[in-house]
């Protein structure tokens, strides 16, 4: 998520202070000045899409609060069976969205303390799975040159588990 985090090949949780920081590290969310909207789309090969939009408003003294939407989409496939493996003629969808609410304040003026929560849900043809988790992550900044350090846990939750009427025991 993030132009400016992928640039940097992903190595951006010490780095985020933007909206992306919902998704890198949500104590970034804090060093965010005013409010912003962002929105990204990635076309990727076989025709999946990826799609984020994000919301973030800092509150001063109170802290930073956004929300972000993230879905993935790799568009209709074919039914295959073992005794069609070319395929039936039906199709079916795979979608993944994950919605996230994000709090992040300043401790100080080099600490920063930031959380997720979010709602996670994977659907795949007739079957589907749901989970709330939560993110945490820190931010600080050492007197040693600016060197930041950053730390991000993610994805605090229950095991997700698939059910629908295509689940075979």
């Amino acid at each position: 998520v993030g132009a400016r985090a992928i640039g940097l090949g992903g190595a951006f949780v010490a780095e985020a202070s933007d909206l992306s920081a919902m998704y890198w590290n949500p104590a970034g969310l804090a060093r965010m000045p005013g409010s912003g909207v962002q929105f990204n789309h990635t076309q990727y090969l076989a025709d999946v899409s990826y799609s984020v939009a994000a919301f973030g408003v800092n509150l001063g003294a109170i802290g930073s609060v956004g929300a972000s939407l993230i879905y993935l989409d790799p568009g209709d496939m074919a039914v295959r069976t073992t005794s069609r493996p070319e395929g039936t003629g039906e199709r079916f969808k795979v979608q993944d969205l994950a919605l996230q609410l994000t709090y992040g304040r300043n401790l100080t003026d080099r600490f920063s303390l930031g959380a997720n929560l979010k709602y996670i849900r994977e659907q795949i043809w007739h079957s589907s799975a749901s989970a709330m988790a939560f993110d945490v992550g820190v931010l600080f900044t050492t007197p040693f040159r600016a060197l930041r350090l950053g730390a991000s846990m993610a994805n605090f939750g229950p095991k997700m588990q698939m059910t629908g009427r295509d689940i075979l025991f």
